[in-house]
């Protein structure tokens, strides 16, 4: 059902014209989804972002272990999406979980986690893209 929730909300976003709503966090389920997403698509400031933080984004990624790794990441998101990205941490049991944060640019790319490790895959990668937006991939690890 909460799948479906959400694709309706995304193609509504889609035919509305607003940007898509961030993949709620659902704890350390899948390590081939990320518990938010945020995209310089929907937002020019998460390129902006992506390009600040530079290398910490960059595989393998940045570990936010504690409530102070995550005050410091929210502390950097631009203010537009500072609460989604604070709320969706908020579901971070940081007691049996850590979050996994990358950035990339993504055109049919996707982020997986294995480990602590963020890695990004291409399953297309003879797409030619004339524009790759910079995104960000928030993942939940078990410790």
């Amino acid at each position: 059902m909460n799948l479906l929730v959400l694709a309706l909300a995304a193609l509504g976003s889609l035919l509305l014209g607003m940007p898509t709503p961030a993949v709620p966090a659902t704890g350390a389920a899948d390590p081939m989804t990320p518990a938010g997403r945020w995209s310089e698509a929907d937002d020019p400031a998460v390129g902006d972002w992506t390009q600040a933080l530079g290398q910490p984004l960059a595989a393998p990624g940045l570990v936010l272990e504690t409530a102070e790794d995550q005050r410091a990441f929210v502390a950097t998101a631009p203010p537009s999406v500072r609460s989604d990205v604070a709320s969706t941490l908020s579901l971070v049991d940081l007691t049996t979980e850590v979050a996994v944060v990358g950035g990339f640019g993504r055109c049919t790319e996707e982020s997986r986690v294995d480990g602590l490790v963020l890695t990004v895959v291409d399953p297309e990668p003879r797409t030619d893209c004339g524009w790759s937006p910079w995104t960000v991939d928030l993942h939940v690890v078990r410790r």
